[in-house]
């Protein structure tokens, strides 16, 4: 029999309760848990509406929720007062000039004060360097101010880039703002718009960046890619012999030191002591001028070849082995003729036997057997019914 504090607390109920009791405090129980369970699912339903709302009204939002604005130190411009020019900024606008993550523009405007006739343009490259389609401005109105551009898809890198007319005048183009995709936006001051003019330019107004005027210089670029490729095969044949002077140099000083490690070998005479009174030793060493080895005489006569024997005519063409004599074969016995068999006689034709016709085959009568008789078919009596069920009474519910 089991202790009370080991019992579970099902175990406790059934004996402390009577059966209506214990399915009172059952109910209760499920009760309870729906009524926490439904208050659960509306506190999840309540925070679930609330991350909505507050989701819609970021989209909702006029301007990028968190954006952060950086004001630049200096304006961002090109400038020029030649007609007929094309100038590109020196610098890129980068999305991100601390490090290529994959930031790109999402917004960017544009200010210019130009001349008539003028254009205003925007090149484009992706973060892998590869150009992307150029945007031109409308610059039918020669003076603007923060006129909103959008970047192509996957723009990393734009420059600013000013074709000017035959119109005479100072030209201004200036980044006003950009946007990347991680909601920073940058404001560049306005240049100051005092240049001075002159033909040949002129000046660049403190504070802005550099330009690039871009010329045609392909002959001369043609004519130094020319010359570059002539200086190359020079520099490559110069090379060359450098190579072979150096590899005969190498040859000369290995031959250097082995004959320098042959004079600088040190060589004292040493006593040879032996109890072979008939042998004697010359000890000094040879003179320098003495060769150190006298080369192999070879004295040997060379061998004769003997001279060729010639045959006593020219040999047949091709001749058959058959009918080919050897000095070592039998001599050859003529054959008799063939006498001719006596001709064979013809035989006398076969006689053809007459082919004599058959009578036709009599046809055998067809006897028709008689109809078969039907069997007669024997209906079985129905099978009876059988009693319908009868309905049992209901089961009882017991009473809660």
């Amino acid at each position: 029999m089991k202790r009370l504090e080991d019992l579970n607390p099902r175990e406790v109920l059934d004996l402390l309760m009577s059966k209506k009791s214990k399915k009172a405090m059952l109910r209760t129980l499920r009760r309870v848990k729906k009524a926490k369970e439904a208050k659960e699912a509306r506190a999840a339903l309540s925070k679930n509406v609330l991350l909505m709302l507050l989701c819609l009204m970021m989209v909702l939002a006029p301007g990028p929720a968190w954006a952060t604005v950086v004001n630049a130190p200096e304006p961002f411009y090109i400038y020029t007062s030649m007609p007929n020019t094309v100038l590109v900024a020196s610098s890129y606008l980068l999305a991100n000039s601390q490090a290529n993550d994959g930031t790109l523009f999402t917004e960017i405007t544009v200010s210019w004060e130009v001349q008539s006739g003028d254009i205003v343009e925007i090149r484009w490259w992706d973060k892998y360097g590869n150009a992307m389609p150029t945007t031109t401005l409308d610059t039918s109105s020669t003076s603007q101010r923060a006129v909103s551009v959008t970047p192509p898809s996957g723009a990393y890198a734009a420059k600013l880039v000013l074709r000017t007319g035959s119109t005479e005048g100072d030209r201004y183009a200036w980044w006003h703002s950009a946007t990347n995709t991680n909601n920073i936006t940058t404001i560049f001051p306005d240049p100051e718009l005092a240049g001075g003019g002159g033909s040949t330019g002129g000046s660049v107004p403190s504070g802005g960046t550099g330009t690039t005027v871009i010329v045609d210089n392909s002959d001369v670029v043609s004519a130094l890619n020319e010359v570059k490729s002539q200086l190359s095969s020079i520099s490559s044949d110069v090379n060359g012999h450098f190579n072979a002077v150096r590899g005969k140099l190498d040859d000369v000083i290995g031959k250097l030191g082995d004959l320098n490690d042959y004079l600088m070998t040190p060589r004292v005479p040493e006593p040879f002591d032996t109890t072979l009174p008939q042998v004697s030793f010359d000890p000094t060493p040879p003179t320098i001028e003495e060769p150190y080895m006298q080369p192999y005489a070879y004295n040997r006569p060379a061998p004769a070849i003997p001279p060729p024997t010639d045959t006593s005519g020219p040999l047949p063409y091709a001749p058959d082995p058959e009918h080919l004599v050897m000095a070592h074969d039998p001599p050859a016995q003529v054959e008799q003729p063939l006498e001719k068999d006596d001709p064979i006689a013809r035989n006398t034709p076969l006689q053809r036997d007459p082919v004599v016709k058959d009578d036709p085959l009599p046809r055998d009568p067809v006897n028709m057997d008689p109809p078969l008789q039907r069997d007669l078919v024997a209906r079985d009596d129905p099978l009876p019914r059988d009693n319908p069920v009868s309905r049992e009474e209901p089961i009882g519910r017991e009473a809660l």
